[in-house]
């Protein structure tokens, strides 16, 4: 799948809900949707910011906590995923029926001086899945912050 890649190829994630395509990140600042029954061009490309460079992707009900009633069959984030983009921050971001990927909420305030590393959804047992809001938390390279912030779009 490296075709139409300007740089290396850093995250490669599925949804579950969506378990036919592969959502991938690449240091070029693109993430790309693949469909897996056909992965020799992209069905979707969306461009974070100029050479952002994607380091993780990880999709909400991927997320490894504790999983109740309220996540099963649930259509309203089904396709959320976060991203950490190294020189662009952190984004809350998601994807239409037609597999299009818009950016919904993004989070700056690690500072632009270091690189958005890690990041993951912060879960407890009972919580609503599907609602448009959560917690997350995200960690930075070079200035070794690690950030808990809440989000709701």
């Amino acid at each position: 799948i490296t075709a139409g890649f300007e740089a290396g190829v850093t995250s490669i994630c599925w949804n579950k809900h969506d378990a036919e395509y592969l959502t991938v990140g690449s240091y070029d600042g693109h993430i790309r949707m693949f469909d897996r029954r056909q992965m020799k061009r992209a069905v979707s490309d969306f461009d974070v910011e100029n050479n952002a460079g994607i380091w993780r992707i990880k999709y909400k009900h991927n997320a490894n906590f504790y999983l109740g009633e309220n996540e099963q069959g649930n259509e309203t984030t089904k396709n959320e995923f976060l991203v950490a983009a190294m020189r662009a921050g952190f984004c809350v971001m998601e994807y239409d029926e037609n597999r299009q990927i818009s950016a919904k909420v993004r989070y700056l305030e690690q500072g632009t001086e270091s690189l958005a590393y890690g990041v993951d959804y912060i879960n407890k047992k009972g919580c609503d899945l599907g609602k448009r809001e959560g917690f997350v938390g995200s960690c930075s390279f070079y200035n070794h912050l690690m950030h808990v912030w809440d989000y709701s779009y």
